[in-house]
């Protein structure tokens, strides 16, 4: 049952970044139905497994704002998109 469960939403996630392109994990859990969070550990499973790749996309602009401040802005810019 649980292995159904993790196979549907892996599927879900690769048809969402298939179609959706490029795109937060808050944005991709929103997407799915999951949180930011779960998004976020279905991913690294996914990148672990070869099946997607993480990239930074630079904002532009300089940081601005404390060391906190700073890594939540470059958390925002992380990205995942299918690999080719």
């Amino acid at each position: 049952m649980i292995e159904n469960w993790w196979n549907e939403m892996d599927s879900a996630i690769l048809e969402c970044l298939r179609d959706g392109g490029p795109m937060s994990p808050a944005e991709l859990g929103r997407r799915v139905g999951m949180s930011e969070g779960e998004a976020t550990t279905f991913l690294a499973t996914l990148i672990r497994e070869g099946r997607v790749r993480m990239q930074l996309v630079e904002a532009g602009g300089p940081l601005t704002g404390d060391r906190e401040a700073r890594v939540d802005e470059s958390v925002q810019r992380v990205h995942a998109a299918l690999t080719a």
